[in-house]
């Protein structure tokens, strides 16, 4: 094989395996308070409050993964529609600890006439010594009721198992 073909070969598994980092699902329990995913509480019988962290994400496209984790609570408590009783999307702060390897030493090199002189300058931590790496999520959060049987005809009643056949494209 030419070394042409070979480049091209590498380019190709290169953009692949990039779209496969990318589009990594991101519907899964949170394990953490600002890692992506979903949380949910039980506030009564029939009342829950899902929570759906995402980065880098849009308004809708954190909303549309609370509906989809509301929607699946729901089937999963027996139930066939839940009722939206309150809803909200806000920012978060997601604080990352990074590691800071100091700066590697500017060794410098003077020569004159007769001799030349060596100095050593140990740089040390970057400018953003702190280690901290600051981006910002956004968080739905759904007070939702669960009901059986026929669902009212009104806009924040919600047909679990519809919303789970319309949203069943975000756990790909």
């Amino acid at each position: 094989m030419s070394s042409e073909r070979w480049r091209n070969v590498l380019l190709v598994l290169s953009a692949m395996a990039l779209v496969a980092c990318s589009s990594a699902a991101m519907y899964r329990p949170q394990t953490h308070r600002t890692a992506n995913g979903y949380q949910d509480y039980a506030l009564g019988p029939q009342q829950f409050q899902v929570h759906y962290v995402l980065s880098s994400a849009s308004r809708q496209k954190v909303m549309d993964y609370a509906m989809l984790r509301a929607a699946e609570l729901t089937l999963s408590q027996s139930y066939d529609w839940f009722m939206i009783e309150h809803q909200s999307i806000q920012a978060v702060r997601e604080d990352k600890r990074t590691e800071r390897m100091p700066s590697p030493p500017v060794v410098t090199r003077d020569c004159g006439l007769l001799a030349c002189r060596t100095s050593v300058q140990n740089q040390g931590l970057p400018s953003d010594a702190s280690g901290w790496n600051e981006r910002t999520a956004l968080e739905a959060v759904l007070q939702i009721t669960l009901g059986k049987g026929v669902r009212p005809a009104l806009a924040n009643y919600h047909d679990a198992s519809e919303v789970v056949q319309k949203l069943a494209h975000l756990k790909k």
